[in-house]
């Protein structure tokens, strides 16, 4: 019922709980900004590139790591050696400082890395969902923000991220509720 609600009034399937706190820290302590408003306005922004550099050093690890990796694997999670982490802070403290600190006066509110990973998805033929690759939204109050770093090209054929825009038309809610709240490309609807 909660998930009706959300998906109803607030475009996402988030606990009612979560998105009455969004909606009130939004109105109330939210410092709007023009150089963000796509963010603002539909809840993502491309926001530049990382220096090749880090991207390669990144990526060599992430190789080594994924020889010999089976073919009904889905992906490879890397794991965290002292270079990446180096890597990932130095890109925290190069190019994304300044819209860190962007983001920071926007929620007035420090903001502080807590996690990450980084992923190769490999191309798999299964039917189904193998990786979140289903419509979906995520439970997060608005203060918890993803940044995604892609470490290679992405074009229209590939991409590990396709976003939908508000609101979402009444057919595809009721696609999303029919489907419990995943939906493969097959299900979706067009243009909204």
């Amino acid at each position: 019922m909660q998930k009706n609600i959300s998906l109803d009034l607030f475009q996402n399937t988030n606990s009612l709980n979560n998105n009455l706190f969004n909606f009130l820290y939004r109105k109330i302590i939210f410092k709007n900004d023009n150089n963000y408003e796509c963010y603002l306005k539909n809840g993502y922004q491309k926001i530049g590139n990382i220096d090749d550099k880090y991207i390669k050093n990144i990526i060599r690890d992430l190789n080594a790591q994924s020889q010999n990796i089976p073919t009904t694997t889905t992906q490879t999670k890397l794991k965290k050696n002292k270079n990446t982490i180096t890597d990932v802070k130095k890109i925290i403290d190069g190019p994304l400082k300044t819209h860190l600190k962007n983001l920071e006066k926007i929620f007035n509110a420090s903001i502080k890395l807590s996690y990450f990973e980084i992923i190769k998805n490999y191309h798999i033929n299964f039917e189904g969902e193998q990786y979140s690759n289903f419509l979906h939204t995520d439970g997060y109050i608005v203060l918890m923000q993803k940044i995604f770093i892609n470490l290679g090209d992405i074009n229209a054929n590939q991409g590990p991220l396709h976003v939908m825009r508000y609101p979402l038309s009444k057919q595809t809610k009721k696609k999303i509720k029919e489907n419990n709240y995943r939906l493969d490309d097959k299900n979706l609807i067009k243009g909204g």
